[in-house]
């Protein structure tokens, strides 16, 4: 029936998105709502990748909406592949894909996770069949939680993001872990300014 097809395609446009074929900011930010009370009760170690798709302005701009949704949709298929099945994977925002890595052993763990979806993001752009527009990278920020910070999703992503502006800052084409001392020093000098 009709209406239990919509009802169900609003049921998936809710937590999902249609263009990269993976979660959407909203289910996101639930599962690391989710991860943060497991980590209350049984502490460990978590991280969370901010990864920004560096100037895909310019490519949608060069390209088409069509070819830069191919390559949202490329990249998506991507991480899905490269990264562990308990990983939770999302587009938080139109050019930004955010990775929950939960219970990770080591930190390392997180930033050669990080150092592979550099080169999938490359290798994304060419699935897509983008010939013009310049080579793709990606800037990503990498956020660990423990248990004592971050204190709610929302903060823990804004860490990683803020890690990725620092990426993007530093050359792109990196990742960069989230350093609360350097950010401190940042906000400080922003409320200077």
């Amino acid at each position: 029936d009709r209406r239990k097809a919509a009802e169900a395609r609003l049921d998936f446009l809710a937590f999902n998105d249609p263009v990269s074929g993976r979660a959407n900011r909203r289910f996101f930010l639930l599962a690391l709502k989710r991860e943060l009370q497991c980590m209350e009760r049984r502490p460990r170690m978590s991280a969370v990748l901010f990864i920004d798709i560096d100037r895909f302005g310019a490519l949608n701009s060069a390209t088409g909406e069509a070819i830069g949704d191919a390559v949202l949709g490329a990249i998506g298929a991507r991480l899905q592949a490269l990264l562990p099945d308990s990983a939770v994977i999302a587009r938080v925002e139109s050019d930004c894909f955010g990775v929950l890595l939960p219970a990770l052993a080591h930190e390392w763990q997180a930033t050669t996770l990080a150092s592979d979806v550099l080169h999938a993001v490359v290798d994304a752009h060419r699935d897509a069949g983008v010939q013009d527009g310049g080579e793709l990278s990606a800037s990503i920020g990498i956020a660990f939680a423990n248990g004592d910070r971050p204190q709610s999703a929302d903060a823990w992503l804004a860490d990683a993001d803020a890690a990725a502006d620092h990426a993007k800052t530093r050359g792109r084409g990196r990742y960069e872990v989230f350093d609360p001392e350097h950010h401190q020093g940042l906000l400080e000098r922003l409320l200077v300014e």
